[in-house]
């Protein structure tokens, strides 16, 4: 049984002209001990997906799902309360930006035991030596220390990783990885990628990772999933993707990524801009980007299966797979 089991998730605004999906029918699942990457443009419902599974969208926002399953457990059924239970406990998530996620008027020891004292109602005293052992797992310099400083005493890796701490804490089993390296040097995205699998293995949990960065891809991610206007136009496993991406809108991804190891390869560049999600074209929503568009793609386009564990939005997907 996977993990996380999502079907059919989707996320509505109003808008002025007629309401739109920022999120649009994204089905997938994670397995136990597999790491899944969300990757796309800014813009392309990545986020939004994530925060829709935490029911923390912001309040003008419709969630539809089918199914979300957490280990078992549908969340849809689940009511606020309830699911005020999974934030941290069964979900824990790092958010892209540290120093707006912590809060600058407490200590990062407060914010760490916070979700210990939410969740399972331990006394101040214990909450905190159980922080200050978290932010020494996660490698904090002299946690202790560090427990009592603000967050503007830190540096953004060490922001990152009291995040990580307070996010992981309560042990949940699925964590949820928003950007984790951004506006970190290479150094530390590397120090912090490596906490996060280290991490992963130790604990046995499950990663679903939101980067635009397709070489961090490469490196830590088992499965894929390319989003593209709120929709999976592709999903399948890291290797398949690199190896032969099936869709234009991936292979159109992958070309745009400089190659060290060649000097003569020219970049890529993405002709025209992401479509306004009130008013999006017919058919395949990527046709009026799309080099490679032909006849019938003004046609709606499905996520279809067309190999084993090989998704595809488009229609021509069958021919280029042969």
């Amino acid at each position: 049984m996977p993990v996380l089991n999502v079907e059919n998730l989707s996320v509505s605004f109003p808008c002025a002209r007629r309401p739109f999906r920022a999120v649009d029918g994204v089905s997938f699942a994670i397995e136990e001990g597999r790491t899944l990457a969300f990757v796309g443009e800014t813009g392309c419902g990545k986020t939004m997906t994530a925060l829709a599974l935490l029911r923390l969208t912001p309040p003008m926002a419709a969630i539809e799902a089918q199914s979300v399953a957490l280990s078992g457990r549908d969340l849809t059924r689940f009511s606020s309360e309830e699911m005020r239970a999974v934030r941290g406990r069964g979900i824990g998530m790092v958010f892209q930006d540290p120093a707006a996620a912590l809060n600058p008027v407490l200590t990062i020891g407060e914010q760490v035991m916070e979700a210990l004292r939410a969740h399972e109602r331990l006394p101040r005293r214990l909450a905190w030596e159980r922080a200050v052992h978290q932010l020494g797992e996660v490698g904090m310099p002299d946690p202790a220390r560090a427990a009592r400083r603000y967050p503007h005493e830190l540096s953004g890796g060490l922001k990152q990783r009291a995040t990580i701490a307070a996010a992981i804490i309560c042990r949940p089993s699925l964590l949820i990885a928003d950007e984790p390296t951004t506006a970190l040097d290479v150094t530390v995205q590397a120090q912090i990628m490596d906490l996060l699998a280290r991490l992963l293995a130790e604990r046995r949990m499950v990663l679903l990772l939101i980067t635009h960065d397709l070489g961090l891809v490469a490196e830590a991610a088992d499965d894929v999933a390319v989003m593209y206007a709120g929709r999976i136009v592709e999903r399948t496993d890291v290797q398949a993707l690199f190896a032969r991406p099936l869709h234009p809108y991936a292979r159109d991804l992958l070309a745009s990524v400089p190659r060290l190891t060649d000097a003569t390869h020219r970049l890529k560049s993405i002709e025209g801009t992401v479509p306004d999600l009130a008013d999006l074209p017919p058919g395949c929503v990527y046709a009026p980007r799309c080099s490679e568009r032909a006849e019938g793609c003004e046609r709606p386009q499905d996520l279809e299966e067309i190999a084993p564990g090989r998704w595809v939005r488009c229609w021509r997907a069958r021919w280029w797979a042969e």
